[in-house]
C-alpha cells in the first residue's frame, strides 16, 4: 500500500534556513504543522523535487524511517521577508516538496561517537544506519556522505530512532533519460559507510550468524516491494513537476535493472 500524497498551502513564513543546497523555507500549513519546502528553481521537470518525493515513498518502502511529506502551494503574498537568490518568486509559480518538521530531533554529526555495545544498545535500530548506506548506493545519493549525514535522531520511547532526510541529490544529480544502470558512481567517501559511527555498527553485526544473507534477503525483498508498487508511487508526484511517462519508464528501467542490483550489492559488501 502507498499512502497518497497529502497538498496543503503555506499560510504562513517562518524563516529561511540557510544552507549551501536549496536553503529550504520553514512554513506553517494550513494543517497547522510546520514543513521544511523546497522549491523548483524555476525548472522543468524540477528533477531535485521529483527525488525527493520518489526517495521519500522508496525510503517508505524498505521500511526506513523520513519524515511526512506534503506537496505545499505558496502564495507569493506570504514571501514578504527579504530572502536569497534561492527563492525567487517565479519559482512558487508550481508545487513546493514540503517535509514536515520534526520536533526533539538533532543531527547525527552532532552525536559523539559509538564506543562499544553498550553505545548501540541506546538505539531502536542502528542496523538501519547500515540500511541507509546500502539504499544510498541503490539510488546513487551524492548528498548523504561522513561530511553531510542527512541523518537525524529523535528519542523515542527511551530510545533513539534513525531518519533519513534530504534526497535531492539522488539518481547522481541527472536527468533520468540520461542514467545508465552500468555504472554505479557512489563513491566510498560519499557514503555513510565510511564513518567510524557505522563501521562499529557493522563491526556488531557481522558477528550474527548468516548476516550477509539476511542483507541480501532485505535487500531483494525491498526491492521487490518498491517494484511492485512503482506505479502506485508515480501516480503521487505531481504532474506539474514534468514527471512525464518517458521520465518515469527511466528511472524505472535504471532502479529495477536486474545486473545493475546485483552489482549495487557486490559494492555494498566491497566496502564492509
Amino acid at each position: 500500500m502507498v499512502e497518497a500524497l497529502k497538498y496543503l498551502d503555506a499560510i504562513s513564513l517562518q524563516k529561511e534556513i540557510i544552507t549551501e543546497g536549496h536553503s529550504p523555507l520553514l512554513i506553517i500549513a494550513n494543517d497547522y504543522n510546520a514543513y521544511f519546502i523546497k522549491n523548483t528553481k524555476g525548472h522543468n521537470p524540477a528533477t531535485f523535487l521529483i527525488n525527493e518525493f520518489v526517495c521519500h515513498y522508496l525510503l517508505k518502502k524498505w521500511e526506513l524511517n523520513t519524515p511526512d511529506i506534503s506537496a505545499i502551494s505558496v502564495d507569493n503574498q506570504i514571501l514578504d521577508t527579504p530572502l536569497s537568490q534561492y527563492h525567487r518568486p517565479y519559482f512558487y509559480n508550481d508545487i513546493t516538496f514540503g517535509s514536515k518538521r520534526m520536533d526533539n530531533v538533532i543531527e547525527l554529526n552532532n552525536f559523539l561517537e559509538v564506543n562499544g555495545k553498550r553505545d548501540l544498545n541506546r538505539f531502536n535500530s542502528p542496523a538501519d544506519l547500515i540500511k541507509i548506506s546500502l539504499f544510498d548506493i541503490w539510488v546513487e545519493n551524492e548528498d548523504r556522505k561522513p561530511t553531510n549525514p542527512n541523518i537525524l535522531l529523535k528519542m523515542e520511547n527511551n530510545k533513539i530512532d534513525i531518519i533519513a532526510i534530504d534526497n535531492a541529490f539522488t539518481f547522481c544529480s541527472m536527468n533520468y533519460d540520461s542514467l545508465n544502470p552500468k555504472f554505479i558512481s557512489n563513491t566510498y567517501n560519499d557514503n555513510l559507510l565510511y564513518t567510524s559511527f557505522v563501521k562499529e555498527i557493522v563491526k556488531y553485526d557481522k558477528k550474527q550468524d548468516h548476516w550477509a544473507k539476511g542483507i541480501k534477503d532485505y535487500y531483494y525483498f525491498c526491492i521487490d516491494q518498491c517494484s511492485k508498487d512503482y506505479d502506485e508511487i508515480i501516480k503521487n508526484i505531481p504532474s506539474s513537476l514534468g514527471f512525464n511517462e518517458n521520465l518515469q519508464e527511466s528511472l524505472r528501467l535504471f532502479l529495477f535493472n536486474d545486473k545493475r542490483n546485483q552489482n549495487v550489492l557486490t559494492e555494498f559488501f566491497s566496502r564492509i
